[in-house]
């Protein structure tokens, strides 16, 4: 349950959700270890907290091409724990998402990769995305 916080967190940016999370991270601490390998969820859980891995956001018209080759790259890119966002200028709860968020003057097709508070510049072809995670 921790970890659907953590990412309802990182879509919304809504931080009673990861204020949610770590309260369920906290009650299962002192528990976690008589579960054995069963508790790799709660490790993950709690990577996610602590490390916030990136937040990968597609930005485009879900039905463009260059929108759907950046999302497979951002949905099949080898980071852990990343969380691939697809949002569309078009769709009016997205676009609200988009003016709500540090993404600058966003173009599209672009992906932005977000670590923490900060995104980088975006990036609009697939081969340079897969380059960059490396």
């Amino acid at each position: 349950m921790a970890e659907c916080f953590l990412r309802l967190a990182a879509y919304t940016d809504d931080q009673p959700h990861r204020a949610l999370a770590l309260d369920i991270l906290a009650a299962w601490a002192p528990q976690y270890a008589k579960y054995g390998v069963v508790a790799g969820p709660y490790g993950s859980a709690l990577l996610r907290y602590l490390e916030r891995p990136d937040h990968l956001i597609v930005l485009g018209g879900r039905d463009d091409p260059a929108t759907r080759r950046l999302h497979a790259a951002a949905l099949t890119a080898p980071q852990p724990l990343r969380t691939v966002q697809l949002l569309d200028p078009a769709d009016p709860a997205d676009a609200a998402r988009i003016a709500r968020s540090d993404l600058g003057g966003a173009s599209a097709p672009a992906v932005y990769v977000c670590r923490g508070t900060a995104c980088l510049a975006p990036i609009t072809q697939a081969t340079i995305l897969e380059h960059r995670l490396d």
